[in-house]
């Protein structure tokens, strides 16, 4: 047996390769195999010593980039991140931490998640380094990744060394924003407010006119309290004693002013409405049919994006990617 056979066994007895691991040839490798090929014959024919010590040392450093590349894919080990919810049609990253088990570094190293490909130029011995893989997810939806390829070009990137790891990595795509009108929410004692959603004033509070009351004191426009004039004097209007914090804004699914559209868009616009209310620190309540979940600004948003991204999605019914 070899040099190289006993150190793939040495290795695979100490359990440092798991899986299979694959070779691929690069272009550079097969430029170097036909030179190797092309002197050797050389040689043959010319009986030349300097010819075969040329062969000999390239045929040597074949072997020898071989056990260095394999030593350096050993002790290995990639692990999944907690993974956020991503938007369709907008970059994010899916995290995995590459931890070097051994003594000794690892360089140049290639992660692959299907199409997604990423890497680390060095991973020290005995220490972990983060890899994020760029991806843009098209729709909404649960994908689902059943592999993950890693690998090395190292040491004279001629030949590819890798394996293929069985994962079950969920990634949850929530509905894009589609910018759409506010509706009006109950507020307590029958009250209600609108959120604006345009210009510097966040919301605006109305209630029903009461006998008695004078029509001037009505508020017919929508008003900016930013404006520093009438923050100074108090006002005699509703409005301004609605407080934003006492608004619980119902996101319903079945709310009649979407019932107009597809099941996708209708998310579209809980998604736009959920934003709102999470930046303007709202309490909100988003309803999908039997499933709801609730929050208090970006308190509880994540479990809502999950709920938007699996709503009518059945758990098998996304293929691995």
């Amino acid at each position: 047996m070899g040099f190289l056979e006993k150190s793939i066994s040495y290795f695979k007895k100490k359990s440092f390769f798991k899986e299979k691991v694959s070779v691929k040839l690069r272009v550079s490798g097969w430029v170097y195999i036909f030179l190797t090929l092309a002197l050797g014959f050389t040689a043959v024919n010319s009986a030349n010593n300097v010819t075969y010590l040329i062969v000999s040392i390239l045929l040597s450093i074949m072997s020898v980039s071989g056990v260095f590349a394999l030593i350096n894919l050993s002790g290995i080990e990639i692990i999944p991140q907690k993974q956020v919810v991503f938007t369709a049609g907008k970059e994010g990253f899916i995290g995995f931490i590459v931890k070097n088990k051994k003594f000794i570094p690892s360089l140049i190293l290639d992660i692959n998640l299907k199409e997604i490909a990423g890497g680390l130029p060095f991973v020290s011995g005995k220490k972990s380094n983060t890899v994020w893989l760029k991806w843009l997810p098209e729709k909404r939806g649960v994908f689902r990744f059943d592999s993950l390829k890693s690998g090395s070009s190292f040491p004279f990137g001629f030949i590819w060394r890798g394996m293929t790891k069985k994962i079950d990595l969920k990634v949850m795509v929530a509905p894009a924003p589609y910018e759409f009108e506010l509706p009006l929410y109950l507020g307590p004692k029958g009250q209600s407010g609108q959120i604006t959603g345009r210009g510097t004033g966040d919301w605006i509070g109305i209630r029903s006119y009461k006998k008695g009351e004078a029509i001037g004191s009505i508020v017919w426009k929508k008003v900016d309290w930013s404006y520093r004039e009438l923050q100074k004097i108090p006002s005699p209007y509703p409005s301004h004693h609605l407080a934003a914090e006492e608004i619980m804004m119902v996101f319903d699914i079945n709310h009649p002013m979407i019932q107009g559209f597809d099941t996708e868009k209708k998310l579209s616009i809980l998604r736009y409405w959920l934003d709102h209310a999470c930046q303007s620190g709202r309490q909100w309540e988003l309803k999908l049919g039997e499933r709801h979940t609730k929050g208090i600004g970006k308190s509880g948003y994540n479990d809502a994006l999950i709920l938007l991204a699996l709503y009518n999605k059945e758990e098998n019914e996304n293929k691995y990617l």
